[in-house]
């Protein structure tokens, strides 16, 4: 697959996902406003200097929305692991299929704040496995439209990979809108856009191309593939706006955290029929 440099017009969104409802790995986000413009798409070092708004911590449907005073209303959330559109939730845990831990059957086990290795992977050292799917419906209060001008990934910390057992938990498809795809590579600093190829070909999609409006009705959905390439990555997103007189930068990260995502190549896959593990045909 070739390289491609990011360009300020190089993408595309439309609608939300409401059809999407599975295990979402978003636990929260910041929304900072960030009047003026920034230089560059995508980054390597998060430089953001603005005030915080709004703290939108979400429970357990790990879904959020983000409202600022202005710019647009944002729906964000991410699907983990492989799933293609099938709300797949996949995680890497730094312990062998040997392990005992990883024969452990999702929901029994050893306990860490009375929570299994398949409710809180975090706690048991796991990573979400990418690449992980990114979704961001924008809209705005009205029909006045926004502008969208760009998003941009900052990645603000590379460690090795994980090493150790992927766990899939897939879950089911459903119909879906059309949606702007695009798809997004850690691998290189900074992070680099690629072609779609054929990413969610089984769904309506077109390629990602900035910019969008977004209105009440008419909503911008940005649909993209995250991929760490060779690292455990922690990142965050930025999305650029326009709201008639007013520019701003909003800020997407866990709490905020930044994201977390380890690259689950070369790794053995596996999930869990009716109590027992099986390799996952995707692996």
């Amino acid at each position: 697959m070739s390289e491609t440099p990011p360009t300020s017009d190089e993408q595309r969104p439309t609608r939300p996902p409401p059809w999407k409802r599975a295990k979402v790995w978003l636990i929260g986000l910041i929304a900072a406003t960030i009047t003026g413009t920034l230089s560059g798409v995508l980054g390597d070092v998060l430089t953001s200097a603005g005030q915080s708004l709004r703290r939108i911590v979400v429970g357990d449907n790990r879904e959020a929305v983000i409202k600022n005073r202005n710019g647009p209303i944002l729906g964000v959330h991410i699907e983990q692991g492989d799933g293609d559109g099938c709300n797949a939730s996949g995680w890497i845990y730094p312990e062998p299929p040997s392990a005992p831990i990883m024969n452990t059957p999702p929901g029994t086990g050893p306990r860490r704040d009375g929570k299994a290795w398949d409710e809180d992977p975090p706690a048991f050292g796991a990573a979400p496995a990418g690449p992980v799917t990114l979704y961001i419906t924008a809209r705005a209060r009205d029909e006045r439209a926004i502008l969208i001008h760009d998003i941009r990934f900052r990645v603000v910390e590379r460690r090795p990979p994980i090493r150790g057992t992927h766990i899939s938990l897939a879950g089911d498809c459903g119909d879906s809108p059309l949606y702007h795809v695009g798809r997004v590579n850690f691998d290189a600093k900074p992070p680099y856009w690629v072609p779609v190829g054929n990413f969610m070909e089984r769904f309506r999609r077109d390629e990602l191309k900035f910019p969008y409006t977004a209105t009440a009705s008419d909503p911008a959905t940005l649909l993209i593939d995250v991929n760490p390439g060779r690292c455990h990555c922690a990142w965050r997103v930025e999305l650029r706006w326009t709201d008639g007189s007013e520019s701003g930068t909003t800020v997407i990260d866990d709490n905020g955290k930044p994201f977390d995502v380890t690259d689950s190549s070369h790794l053995p896959v596996f999930t869990w029929l009716e109590g027992k593990r099986v390799p996952d045909d995707r692996g």
